[in-house]
């Protein structure tokens, strides 16, 4: 069958290529490219794996996974889209966990571009935790004024 977003092209195979670890997907841009399926756009995370709840708590782990600056726009989408999905009824209190720790592929750039427009939108989170990432005194600049509006409890 046709996807709606295709402009008629048929949809791609199911590709099923297991990850080493059992626990990070896969890129299959390569893979789609090869098979002549280079027009599609396919998540290589599965964000939601990764995402629990508890009461109005959303909690996002994804220490030592691998995540790097170009995973964390897709990321932030899919956070995004979630809490206005759940948030969406009035009266409705929230706040989250970010566990991005132990990814050396997180720099500043991906604090600056990605994660800190997604705080100005959805400010409160409680806890962030981005040791062991590649940021440096750019992205705790560019972090400071989230911080000083007093959302978050814990930062390490």
């Amino acid at each position: 069958g046709t996807l709606p977003w295709s402009n008629g092209k048929p949809a791609p195979p199911l590709l099923t290529t297991p990850s080493p670890t059992g626990s990070c997907p896969l890129n299959l841009s390569a893979q789609l490219e090869a098979e002549g399926l280079d027009g599609y756009t396919v998540e290589k995370w599965r964000w939601g794996d990764y995402i629990t709840w508890h009461d109005s708590v959303m909690r996002v782990g994804l220490s030592g996974v691998g995540l790097q600056d170009s995973d964390l726009g897709s990321l932030m989408r899919h956070l995004d889209a979630l809490l206005h999905r759940e948030t969406a009824h009035p009266g409705c209190d929230y706040s989250m966990t970010i566990d991005l720790s132990c990814n050396w592929g997180i720099s500043d750039y991906g604090i600056a571009n990605h994660l800190l427009p997604f705080l100005r939108m959805w400010p409160v989170c409680r806890r962030l935790k981005l040791y062991r990432t590649s940021i440096g005194d750019r992205a705790l600049g560019e972090l400071a004024g989230w911080v000083a509006e007093g959302y978050a409890y814990e930062l390490h």
